[in-house]
């Protein structure tokens, strides 16, 4: 399915979100269609918000695109896409999805989102004994495990000691080292049960049994403290593996970690050294990120030590490589408007979603006439024989079902029959295996909740006009997306011989970057580079006598373009060794193997890329077709008073 955001960007430049801000004059006409002030004035304010300063356009900027936007979309009515049943098809997907987002970002979410802001401004640490039961475990194991978990709780009341305690009786196999301590967390690191008693607990304070998908948990709270935010660092890093031989990655690191002791600065060392190519060229400047951002515990556990901006860190080895950070500032976490999108997406993947689940039911149900027959269930019970244990129970006789109504919403009846169809399809998604009893009544729980859900979708547009006007814009980029899918976009691809034409006609945009297989000393001091020059008979000896060198750091032959941060922009291209030039705030002396000329692409390499260019100009000339075909007529007093608006 086209995603509707890589949509918009294809077709309109910027994203649509759908509000009502009671702007309703009317800003311009399309043939017979009229578009409201209200519809431009709400792309523009949600774009500006999400754009960078230096990126945004005026509304004179946007109002064109707006206008070529409903000249594209016209063309989608007149083709009558909009009544195809391909995309009538397509369109039912994306219904179905907007909605299901829209019932789960309600006034339940937004308090649960809340929370978890709150949780994210804290951090907590704690210890825990774990009692586990298995996932099958009988209601009688169960128990046994709560009862051993109140009685380590006694033993902890009466003044033992909860280290030990841990080592002795946890079923967590690192307690036998840590006593316990899981270390400092905040929201989504443990399942969300643990968390929710964790902050709720006092510094010291020990919890009553915690029930988990892992067992009962035993828990103490020993600390609490404000989150720093997002960390600002810069890194070099120097990958594991090393063409070169003749230095192992470990010691080239600490050679460049002694140049940063020895006070050369920290960027220009990045620039010429770091292999990080997402950040060498920016001195090893990483974006600000928070704790859980980076895919690597231990970068990130180096990271958030330093306690000083400034502070550098000793080297250390990832699974990228070896690493040293210097720490550049701090930012304070995201306000909570800012971090509300990426929160949502989170709770609806974690354990806080079956919470959110149980709460929109309810809402649901009070717009609705509902009544479930939950005794119903019972006889269902009573059908149902053990295989339901091993997921393999089938209907045998659909007559043994009782002929009973299980749910009804407003007019709409569901039998127990149909609950019985559901199990037989959805048992293997049950989760409980205590009894019969406890996966049909989980089962029958889904039932009713999609069942409810999918009949509230129905009644969304009906119900709130902030989801029908977002089905709307939803529907209109579709349009948008199948009219140049139609008219720009397949036929551009499809006719190679325009194509062939179009690369021969542009065939100077389609060149390689002049480039340079070079080796590379670098020294803090021009008397050590003088000397080294001197030392260097012959081009094969550069990287032996670079290795020898106390004060060179040597980069091993790599081709890399000339205008690669570590190549300075005065060298001349002339094969063999260089004189000595000043770069990156050290001296440089290079040993060019072989010069890369620019190169003539041929076709077959740059293919996509004349697709897309080619693709580019039809677009501008169809919309240049679109505007003399069309009648739209603005209304020049309305959009004053947008102008006005944004002043």
């Amino acid at each position: 399915m086209k995603t509707f955001y890589t949509l918009i960007a294809m077709v309109f430049g910027f994203v649509v979100t759908a509000q009502n801000n009671g702007e309703d004059g009317i800003l311009l006409k399309v043939n017979n269609r009229e578009v409201n002030a209200s519809d431009f004035v709400n792309v523009y304010t949600k774009n500006a918000n999400i754009i960078a300063d230096e990126d945004k356009m005026s509304v004179d900027e946007y109002f064109e695109l707006f206008k070529t936007y409903q000249l594209k979309l016209e063309a989608a009515f007149e083709l009558d896409l909009d009544k195809d049943p391909a995309f009538l098809k397509e369109y039912q997907k994306y219904y179905k999805q907007l909605a299901d987002n829209y019932i789960a970002n309600g006034e339940v979410t937004e308090t649960m989102v809340k929370e978890t802001y709150q949780r994210f401004e804290n951090e907590v640490k704690a210890s825990h004994i774990l009692i586990s039961t298995k996932p099958n475990a009988t209601s009688e194991q169960i128990e046994a495990a709560q009862k051993k978990a109140k009685e380590l709780k006694t033993e902890l009341e009466n003044g033992a000691d909860f280290g030990e305690l841990a080592k002795k009786h946890s079923d967590d196999p690192s307690a036998k080292v840590n006593g316990g301590n899981i270390g400092w967390f905040r929201a989504f690191k443990m399942v969300y049960p643990f968390e929710d008693a964790v902050y709720n607990l006092n510094v010291n304070e020990i919890s009553e049994p915690v029930k988990t998908q892992f067992g009962f948990h035993i828990i103490k709270k020993t600390g609490e403290r404000k989150s720093i935010g997002k960390i600002k660092i810069a890194h070099i890093m120097v990958r594991a593996q090393q063409k070169d031989t003749t230095q192992t990655p470990q010691s080239r690191i600490k050679d460049i970690y002694e140049k940063v002791l020895a006070g050369e600065n920290f960027q220009d060392l990045a620039k010429q050294f770091s292999q990080d190519d997402n950040t060498a060229e920016n001195g090893g400047v990483m974006p600000a990120f928070e704790l859980g951002d980076i895919n690597s515990p231990i970068f990130e556990e180096e990271a958030f030590s330093l306690t000083e901006d400034g502070q550098v860190s000793a080297p250390f080895k990832t699974r990228f490589g070896w690493h040293i950070i210097k720490r550049l500032g701090t930012e304070d976490l995201e306000s909570y408007e800012e971090k509300k999108n990426f929160l949502t997406k989170k709770i609806k993947t974690s354990e806080r979603s079956k919470m959110l689940n149980n709460r929109i039911q309810e809402k649901i149900e009070n717009q609705y006439n509902v009544s479930r027959n939950q005794d119903a269930v019972a006889d269902l019970v009573d059908v149902i024989n053990d295989d339901i244990f091993k997921s393999q129970w089938e209907i045998e006789d659909e007559t043994s079902i009782p002929d009973e109504v299980f749910l009804q919403i407003d007019s709409t009846s569901f039998t127990l029959k149909d609950l019985a169809n559901y199990i037989e399809k959805q048992q293997r998604a049950a989760k409980s295996k205590a009894s019969k009893k406890a996966i049909v009544e989980e089962l029958a729980d889904k039932f009713v909740y999609g069942n409810l859900v999918e009949h509230h979708k129905k009644y969304l547009p009906e119900l709130d006009p902030e989801f029908a006007a977002s089905i709307n814009e939803y529907k209109n980029g579709l349009l948008l997306y199948e009219v140049m899918e139609r008219e720009i976009w397949n036929p551009a691809k499809e006719d190679s011989i325009a194509l062939k034409e179009f690369y021969n006609q542009n065939a100077s945009k389609y060149k390689t970057e002049e480039a340079i297989e070079v080796e590379i000393a670098s020294f803090s001091k021009k008397r050590a580079a003088k000397k080294f020059l001197k030392l260097v008979k012959s081009e094969s000896d550069f990287s032996t006598k670079a290795n020898a060198s106390t004060d060179a750091i040597f980069q091993e032959k790599e081709v890399k373009k000339t205008t690669s941060p570590a190549i300075s922009e005065d060298l001349e291209l002339l094969n063999g060794i260089s004189k000595i030039y000043k770069h990156n705030g050290r001296f440089l002396i290079y040993n060019i193997h072989e010069i890369k000329p620019v190169r003539q692409l041929e076709y077959s390499e740059v293919k996509g890329r004349v697709i897309s260019d080619y693709q580019n100009q039809l677009e501008k000339e169809w919309v240049e077709n679109l505007k003399a075909k069309f009648n739209l007529v603005v209304n020049e007093d309305e959009l004053a008073k947008v102008k006005k608006e944004f002043e």
